[in-house]
């Protein structure tokens, strides 16, 4: 291998593919593309080779995963700094549908910007004791704060698929199996922590998610570990094909 994880670029993806409704006059949720790809993955095939279906908003105020077949049920979340989807919401330049396909850009409900923590970087060298003493409160640092909000976030006691909302690529390197692998390793060094708290806490799975170049990149846990599962081409969802570039104007 001729590169190193220093080498490894991360870039925001656009507001507009993980904001609920961003793009005025097109009501879009992420859940829709995640379903997407996920029913393009090999877990359909691994539950009972039945499609996923996304269950309507109503139920899931009810505390109902958000897809679901026969005989499996998935949850989605976001795992991120939740002061950064706000800073996105409010800081980014908004984007109003005029008619399908074609869209005008206006500006940010808010000039300026916020400090948020990059979630990988806030659990990177953290040991088990560091999460057990920043849940019962005992905080040191200034990303404390963020790192119980995440705690909470992964006790919850379901079968979860966490989003990583990056493009996670080698420069000047197109994504394939050998390389996503790779990068999949950086990642889960600096999640290992948080997975084992989170096995503590729950029995059930978890997947982690990211897009690295034009593939939906899924991980799996096993063993306190991410390994790589899967991965799908962006392009099998017209409507994350259609934020992705509806964001970037």
């Amino acid at each position: 291998m001729d590169y190193g994880k220093e080498q490894l670029l991360i870039k925001q993806l656009p507001t507009a593919v993980f904001i609920k409704n961003f793009i005025g006059g097109h009501s879009a949720n992420y859940e829709e593309y995640m379903k997407d790809f996920v029913n393009a993955s090999k877990l359909v095939k691994e539950k009972r080779n039945e499609e996923f279906v996304l269950r309507e908003h109503k139920q899931q105020s009810q505390g109902q995963a958000d897809i679901y077949n026969s005989f499996y049920e998935l949850d989605f979340k976001i795992l991120v700094d939740t002061k950064y989807m706000e800073t996105k919401r409010m800081f980014s330049n908004s984007i109003t549908e005029i008619y399908p396909g074609v869209t005008s850009v206006g500006s940010s409900k808010l000039q300026g910007s916020e400090k948020v923590f990059d979630i990988i970087k806030c659990f990177r060298n953290k040991t088990l004791k560091d999460l057990k003493d920043i849940e019962n409160g005992i905080s040191k640092n200034p990303e404390d704060k963020v790192i119980k909000q995440i705690l909470k976030l992964v006790s919850v006691d379901k079968n979860i698929l966490f989003f990583l909302p990056y493009d996670y690529a080698f420069q000047k390197k197109e994504t394939d199996s050998y390389n996503a692998v790779y990068i999949v390793r950086c990642i889960a060094n600096d999640l290992k922590e948080l997975l084992e708290y989170r096995k503590l806490k729950v029995n059930k799975d978890t997947y982690v998610a990211f897009v690295s170049n034009k593939y939906f990149i899924i991980t799996q846990e096993r063993d306190n570990m991410l390994i790589f599962y899967d991965m799908i081409k962006t392009s099998v969802s017209d409507l994350y094909t259609y934020l992705f570039h509806a964001g970037k104007l």
